[in-house]
């Protein structure tokens, strides 16, 4: 594993590898990795491409997770990678090459945030390692990756670090194998979506804000909020009850509506009428407001404590990401309660794939233009 926020470049010697099917190579000159970001509920596929000196989308496809293929733990993760497998063979011709960068959930790859004395490199390391060892206790073997957050007084040194479990990137580059596929990189999604957020606010010419931002990953199964800096995530915490799924059960239970029912409601009407007139107004915001307020007072606690412990660090603006984010008008919902600048993510170009909203394939586009953008571990 690479040290930096990129986590890994996965390699295999070619007498380990299972026999894969191969109908085509490498990376067609201009198209990014194939990115694949596997969710607790879905898994978001999508390719860019370099069009007119940008990187464009060229194809996205989400795949939904029945409860028997999501990745709770390292054997869910195999069915997980198996019913990729399975819907491979019709999804490959969308895609183009066999080069893969993937994330995981974050419960398979957490971040932890260390405080240890400031040293060499080389020392920094090894004290990172024996930290992570102690925390982890008696589970197998793993690859980290770190970096400093913020530098203390004392001589004392946060270091944010993530760790996959090697049995869990085995499952991973093993079953994309069986599907003729290669592993190039094994990523954590706070990174990912931190580098996103740098090729966004590119200024024109061309360098990235340095801005402390803050990204509100508002998922399905958890939501998390990350402070970045620079291109890295700078303080993670994952949001008390705040993910989206139990908005979605409680539509459904009060108003009797399949899953596909309430999706619609919450792009189409979601809490638009909270502020305008029409059929719906008494029923749909007033059923999911209080979970969102319940997401805002969680969102401020943590600025609060952020302004308090690292001022330095607090942002400017907050970013949503994630399938929280095609919740019509959330982003100024959630700027009239926080009173900070709120955007849903989107991509510097106009240009995007016609499935789902941009934020929801943030991280797999993100994964696909690590290539394109030079995007690299620090």
């Amino acid at each position: 594993m690479k040290s930096g926020p990129a986590m890994q470049t996965m390699q295999t010697s070619p007498a380990t590898r299972p026999a894969s099917p191969r109908s085509w190579n490498l990376r067609p000159a201009g198209y990014g990795y194939i990115g694949i970001d596997i969710g607790f509920h879905a898994i978001q596929i999508a390719q860019l491409a370099q069009r007119h000196g940008r990187p464009r989308p060229t194809a996205q496809w989400q795949l939904p997770l029945a409860p028997e293929h999501r990745p709770a733990d390292a054997d869910g993760l195999r069915a997980t990678m198996q019913y990729l497998r399975s819907e491979w063979p019709e999804l490959r011709k969308m895609f183009r090459g066999n080069r893969v960068a993937l994330t995981l959930p974050m419960h398979l790859t957490p971040l932890r945030t260390l405080e240890i004395p400031t040293g060499t490199e080389a020392e920094m390391q090894t004290m990172i390692r024996e930290e992570l060892c102690d925390e982890r206790g008696t589970k197998g073997p793993f690859t980290f990756a770190s970096w400093e957050a913020h530098r203390g007084e004392n001589d004392l040194a946060t270091i944010t670090a993530v760790a996959v479990d090697n049995e869990i990137s085995q499952v991973v580059y093993s079953q994309l194998l069986l599907c003729g596929l290669e592993c190039h990189v094994l990523d954590c999604r706070p990174c990912v979506l931190a580098r996103a957020l740098v090729h966004r606010t590119l200024g024109p010419d061309g360098d990235a804000s340095s801005v402390p931002c803050a990204i509100l990953d508002f998922g399905g199964q958890s939501s998390q909020l990350y402070f970045c800096r620079d291109g890295q995530p700078r303080f993670c915490r994952t949001l008390s009850d705040s993910a989206l799924l139990p908005v979605h059960r409680h539509l459904q239970t009060r108003l009797q509506l399949s899953m596909l029912e309430s999706e619609l409601l919450l792009s189409e009407v979601g809490l638009a009428e909270l502020h305008t007139s029409g059929t719906l107004a008494p029923t749909i915001g007033p059923l999911i407001a209080p979970a969102i307020d319940h997401l805002a007072e969680e969102v401020q606690r943590t600025l609060n404590y952020t302004s308090s412990q690292y001022a330095d660090q607090h942002p400017e603006r907050l970013w949503v990401f994630g399938a929280g984010a095609e919740i019509r008008d959330l982003a100024p919902y959630l700027a009239a309660q926080l009173a900070i600048d709120v955007e849903l993510w989107q991509p510097a170009s106009a240009a995007t794939a016609a499935l789902g909203h941009p934020a929801v394939f943030a991280t797999a586009a993100s994964l696909s233009a690590t290539p394109l953008e030079g995007s690299s571990c620090k």
